[in-house]
């Protein structure tokens, strides 16, 4: 299989590239540690050429309008083919108001709602995952190990079986924290 990763040097994305190179699977990462800055038009470009060629694009990345801008691109190329999947990393944030305005919120409500209007036209399987607060290195410092967080292994198995499974499929699914 074929795997295509944003933002794969750290956190969520990290976690999906061990997990897919550990089964042998052939898989690109990119992220501005291998030289692709999101915030920049031509390597949203090359990664969505890269992305179109894989069987799984998990467009995990954070970079402002990006991953939208990600989706739209691969969707066009893939809309018509069921054997390809779309995994994009939402996050629970989008789903509050805040005390004080969030870009961060923001741009990943943008994802939201880009999944939910793309989602009727796709032939490909297209995951929209929105994990709580999740131990990666985007983490606020003011939480602590007894704080409720989702470590990222778990997680990136609980997806894995939900884009591996040919049973059903899954199109949005938000993960919580629980209280330890």
């Amino acid at each position: 299989m074929k795997v295509v990763i944003t933002g794969h040097t750290s956190g969520i994305g990290k976690g999906f590239y061990d997990l897919y190179t550990s089964r042998g699977y052939e898989v690109q990462g990119f992220s501005r540690g291998n030289g692709y800055n999101l915030s920049d038009p031509v390597s949203v470009n090359e990664v969505a050429v890269k992305a179109v060629q894989s069987d799984v694009f998990i467009n995990n990345a954070y970079s402002g309008i990006a991953q939208v801008e990600l989706m739209y691109k691969v969707h066009e190329l893939w809309k018509d083919n069921p054997n390809k999947t779309m995994v994009v990393v939402g996050s629970r944030a989008s789903d509050f108001l805040h005390p004080k305005p969030q870009i961060y919120a923001t741009m990943k409500a943008a994802v939201d709602t880009a999944a939910e209007q793309l989602t009727p036209f796709a032939k490909y399987h297209l995951l929209l995952i929105k994990p709580s607060w999740v131990k990666t290195a985007m983490l606020p410092k003011r939480f602590t190990e007894s704080d409720p967080i989702i470590e990222v292994e778990p997680l990136v198995n609980f997806v894995d079986f939900m884009i591996t499974n040919k049973d059903f499929k899954v199109v949005n699914v938000t993960i919580e924290t629980k209280n330890k």
